[in-house]
């Protein structure tokens, strides 16, 4: 692998080349393991690519494996409109965090299945997998090796003898950065950035690296097309920084793309990234040697503004900012929420913080746990940070959540769908008391035989949201100018209506989403000159439009005209 080693000497100097060799080693064994006899040219991407998030357990049955019960929803309720899923982490766990406080790695927890189960949904679906890279459970099976004195676990996590001086670490929860734990050698301290349980990965040790690239290698043999590398951000620590989002943190995403390259050049390499758009986006360093994706979390808040204003000013100079921001090889994932609730600071320099504090008051009105954080040198002034909601109670009326939604499918990108998002549910406040954390808002699991009879349900909130997004999907996964490859251009008609022009080799759609609760006369003079016809089909409804003069916009509307 072609400057691999250069890679490594950056990372551990003297200790590069022991690394490289076994580096090395563990992929040619995994090709040999897993030839591939043939080859396919086509983009890595296209407009079939649609991801769900959900968890393994997301949807249950008493008595039944999860795992199973997802299998049946998912070829229920997925199937045909959806041809991705990423499962939250799944493996064995602690009680912290709902999977990311990973015990092992290599074992599916128990409550859940095992790898066979996943393996049978991979029949009908291609999967996206978690690497938790940044921290494991302090209940671990090596963190255990390592606080017990194992020297083949020495160094292995960020277990130090004293607290020492962290002042400029960045910080994304308000816990003490520091756990205290108990050694073979007595009382010392665990390195916690997220919390108490998961202490932090000590990346200057080049076994941490391999690793975890040994964890990546398992994960492609049991069926996974696409990696998460989670809070890759936060990986790499040097004392006197903010121990976030360092060169170092880049060049281990290089290795790891150098991996992909090797082992499945097909698969996706995702940069798990909570930064502003200008920052997230240097993860897919030069278009070729770092992740295919990052994630669109500006998306999330500038949505909620846009409607919540009825004025597309602001997303229109966002999304033309960053229409040609990727190469044949990356893009970015579209999303309104994930299972963490909506991310505001990604928002920050897209949004000001007078518009950040609007939607989130709006929010609070609407049930929402918001948080905040202090502004430095703010003398008491704060920001929103974080939004605990479910989407579908941020944007009331189904047609209006639908309109938001449609944006999200109608963008240049892979859209990412939060299961919750696609049934249409709503905020579980009665979660939050039982569980006692304000993200359990939008983390309601479900029992699939009440569910399925709410989705059956003609006349139900929920049913009318699934059936109305079925059927944006089904259109845009069967649409060419959906691909990622396809160019966008924003055009600015009328504030009150966000116009997506996708064009590919001389053919046109352009996506028209009305934000506004008015009747709207649209001017359609850019829109007859792109087209070039008086009259165009709207594919959500195969229905003609004549676009001579003027094209008519009900609130909340949706038309995508070819």
């Amino acid at each position: 692998m072609k400057n691999l080693k250069e890679k490594l000497k950056i990372l551990y100097g003297s200790k590069a080349d022991e690394a490289h060799q076994e580096l090395t080693k563990i992929i040619s064994q995994y090709k040999k393991k897993n030839a591939k006899k043939s080859t396919n040219s086509d983009p890595i991407f296209s407009e079939k690519d649609v991801m769900l998030i959900c968890y393994a357990d997301h949807v249950q049955e008493s008595g039944v494996k999860t795992l199973q019960t997802m299998r049946l929803f998912l070829r229920k309720y997925a199937k045909g409109i959806i041809n991705r899923v990423h499962f939250l982490p799944f493996f064995d766990h602690s009680e912290f965090d709902i999977g990311f406080s990973v015990k092992n790695y290599n074992k599916v927890h128990e409550d859940y299945g095992d790898w066979e189960d996943i393996k049978k949904i991979g029949e009908d679906f291609s999967f996206m997998f978690d690497l938790v890279l940044n921290h494991a459970s302090i209940q671990g099976d090596i963190a255990n090796k390592q606080l017990a004195g194992d020297k083949n676990y020495k160094d292995f996590f960020l277990i130090l003898d004293e607290k020492i001086d962290t002042a400029k670490v960045f910080r994304p929860r308000t816990h003490p950065l520091f756990t205290e734990v108990s050694t073979k050698d007595g009382k010392k301290y665990a390195w916690t950035t997220f919390s108490e349980d998961q202490v932090d990965w000590n990346f200057k040790n080049p076994k941490v690296l391999i690793e975890m690239i040994k964890t990546l290698l398992l994960y492609f043999e049991n069926g996974a097309q696409a990696i998460r590398l989670d809070a890759v951000a936060y990986i790499w620590k040097k004392l006197g920084t903010a121990c976030f989002d360092l060169e170092e943190c880049h060049i281990v995403v290089q290795i790891f793309r150098d991996v992909f390259r090797e082992c499945e050049p097909r698969a996706w390499a995702i940069a798990e990234t909570v930064l502003p758009h200008e920052k997230n986006i240097e993860y897919l360093g030069n278009g070729q040697n770092e992740s295919h994706f990052v994630y669109n979390f500006a998306l999330e808040t500038l949505l909620l503004h846009t409607f919540l204003e009825a004025d597309t000013s602001v997303a229109n100079e966002f999304f033309d900012r960053i229409s040609n921001d990727f190469s044949e090889e990356t893009s970015i994932l579209n999303l309104s929420v994930s299972h963490d609730g909506l991310h505001v600071i990604p928002a920050k320099g897209v949004l000001n913080n007078k518009q950040m504090m609007a939607v989130a008051k709006d929010c609070e009105k609407k049930g929402a746990k918001v948080l905040y954080r202090t502004l430095e040198g703010g003398k008491g002034k704060t920001e929103p940070y974080e939004l605990n909601i479910s989407y579908p109670s941020a944007i009331e009326g189904v047609e209006k959540y639908l309109a938001s939604q449609a944006i999200q499918l109608a963008l240049k990108g892979v859209p990412l769908i939060y299961l919750n998002n696609l049934i249409g549910a709503e905020n579980w406040s009665e979660g939050v008391k039982k569980l006692g954390y304000s993200r359990a808002i939008n983390r309601q699991k479900f029992d699939y035989k009440t569910l399925v009879k709410t989705l059956r349900s003609k006349n139900s909130r929920q049913a009318k949201i699934y059936t109305g997004y079925k059927k944006l999907l089904k259109i845009r996964t069967s649409e060419p100018l959906f691909s990622p490859s396809a160019n966008q251009n924003i055009l600015e008609i009328d504030k009150r209506v966000l116009a997506i022009h996708r064009s590919s080799r001389s053919k046109n759609l352009i996506a028209l989403t009305n934000v506004s609760d008015n009747m709207i006369e649209l001017s359609s003079v850019k829109i007859k000159n792109i087209l070039d016809k008086e009259k165009a089909i709207n594919i959500i409804d195969n229905s003609k439009i004549n676009i001579k003069d003027k094209i008519r916009l009900h609130p909340y509307s949706i038309m995508w005209l070819k």
